[in-house]
């Protein structure tokens, strides 16, 4: 059963309130709702995706794109602690006196490496054998975890919000049996984003692993053991975590054969863990029917748990084209903040959740009962921009075909705009001539220097193929690609590389 938003509980009657509470566990009444804002102390602004936490313990949440940070607690007094990759840690008292809007300053912190090693590929790459190596050391000793998680999906029609759904969920992991996840309250403003193939709860990637799920398609991580293979890394800078040094690195694909991210990693230094990653799919990866496009950031941290690195959040966002069933759609622009919590690591977990070979399954007497939502308790604060769509979509919810109608209609039996692996050019392109042989040189922070030479053959007025051919000095290695296109109606394309 699923929920759809209900009137905030500060405009109904008070009795309407007092009956919503005796329906709620007495467990989830003796929380005690800590409120406040992180702020960068040299500009006064509010600090994103900053990590605060109960000090001592795993129970933390992360800032929404204000500063602002809603975090249940058992009781008070407790101390919070508050991270973010740039700044010194700081600490922050909540008590009984003082629980709500609390103000947290982060002083910024800067750390400077020598010249000498900026953009040298061999610094990089040996950190990230150490970060490889270091990985499957910690996974030898990880057989299950467990966690509590918060998800909130925000779809949009250019600047007009035309989705928002929430929902609270279990995370399990067991080294044998993979991974489960159990939805136990859930709400939305409608439901089309299943439609789009969008969960709206579970699925939370981890950028950590070997193997990350993108859209029908398992991309080649970053930590993934053969990733010097995959991936050219560059040294791009450093900064500060609390006293700790963070190495930033520039990732890029080596080929286009292969489902690549783009991107940026952190890395933690001594321990050679990732502390944070911010990657896309690479332009080269093509997308199986219906996605279209998938122009999509992920963004995710990560900390430890007795030693184990393990993700804390995941925030998407980007513009994405998805048309179920070859339904003409408009482009969208898709808004995602997940965070996790409560980690625990080696302990037993549920057979429940393994009893079926779902992945993500609803504990539906939890979601009947609704405590979290109920009492109105938002695990990551809502931006002015998101509480003011939401009130609209109350009042009026979007459908599919009117959240995305498309600019101009047209019929399916008119539709030929071809395969969906028709997408953008290579990640690395270089400009060719029609029919004559193309030399180029340019220089780029991933490449280096690139040297290259193309050719593209045209065969009727349909049908043409292409190769490129160069060598990159960054990379340390040749980089090619072949590929055809062909046109069909009018404007039907076909495309493979």
């Amino acid at each position: 059963m699923r929920k759809r938003f209900a009137i905030p509980p500060f405009v109904l009657r008070p009795s309407t309130i007092l009956i919503l509470l005796l329906a709620v566990p007495v467990p989830a009444l003796a929380q005690v709702l800590v409120t406040g804002r992180v702020l960068d102390d040299a500009t006064g602004e509010g600090l994103a995706a900053a990590h605060v936490t109960v000090a001592g313990t795993t129970t933390g949440t992360i800032t929404n794109a204000a500063g602002a940070f809603r975090l249940n607690v058992a009781r008070l007094p407790v101390t919070l602690e508050v991270r973010h990759i740039g700044y010194a840690t700081a600490r922050a008292e909540a008590t009984p006196e003082r629980w709500q809007d609390l103000t947290i300053r982060l002083e910024p912190r800067v750390y400077q490496l020598g010249e000498v090693v900026v953009g040298t590929p061999d610094v990089a790459a040996n950190i990230m054998r150490k970060v490889i190596a270091a990985k499957q050391r910690r996974q030898a000793n990880l057989r299950t975890y467990r966690a509590e998680g918060f998800t909130r999906l925000t779809l949009a029609r250019d600047t007009t919000v035309v989705l928002i759904a929430e929902s609270v969920f279990d995370v399990y992991w067991d080294r044998d049996r993979g991974p489960r996840e159990v939805i136990t309250a859930q709400r939305q403003t409608a439901d089309f984003h299943e439609r789009l193939g969008i969960p709206a709860a579970g699925h939370v990637p981890n950028l950590y692993a070997d193997l990350v799920p993108v859209r029908g398609l398992s991309m080649i991580g970053p930590t993934h053991p053969d990733a010097l293979e995959y991936y050219a890394f560059t040294l791009a800078g450093t900064r500060a975590l609390g006293d700790a040094v963070v190495y930033d690195l520039y990732v890029a694909p080596r080929t286009t054969l292969a489902p690549t991210f783009i991107g940026t990693v952190s890395v933690l230094d001594s321990v050679y863990a990732l502390v944070e990653a911010t990657l896309r799919p690479a332009r080269h990866v093509p997308f199986p029917a219906p996605t279209r496009a998938w122009a999509v950031f992920y963004r995710q941290q990560f900390a430890p748990v007795e030693g184990i690195w393990l993700p804390i959040d995941a925030r998407l966002e980007g513009t994405a084209h998805v048309e179920p069933d070859r339904q003409p759609l408009r482009p969208f622009h898709l808004t995602q903040v997940s965070q996790l919590s409560g980690h625990a690591v080696n302990v037993p977990l549920p057979e429940a959740p393994y009893a079926r070979a779902q992945r993500v399954t609803m504990d539906t007497a939890a979601v009947m009962s609704d405590p979290l939502f109920l009492t109105g308790r938002y695990l990551v604060p809502m931006t002015p921009h998101e509480t003011q769509a939401l009130e609209r979509l109350q009042a009026r919810p979007m459908t599919l075909a009117r959240a995305l109608a498309p600019a101009s209609r047209i019929p399916p039996w008119l539709d030929l705009r071809g395969d969906p692996f028709d997408k953008e050019g290579p990640q690395f392109a270089w400009p060719v001539v029609r029919g004559a042989y193309q030399a180029a040189v340019r220089f780029n922070r991933v490449d280096g220097y690139l040297g290259a030479i193309g050719q593209v053959l045209p065969f009727g007025e349909r049908l043409r193929l292409d190769w490129r051919l160069g060598q990159a000095s960054g990379l340390e290695r040749v980089r090619y690609h072949a590929g055809g296109h062909y046109r069909w109606g009018r404007g039907g394309t076909l495309a493979a590389a």
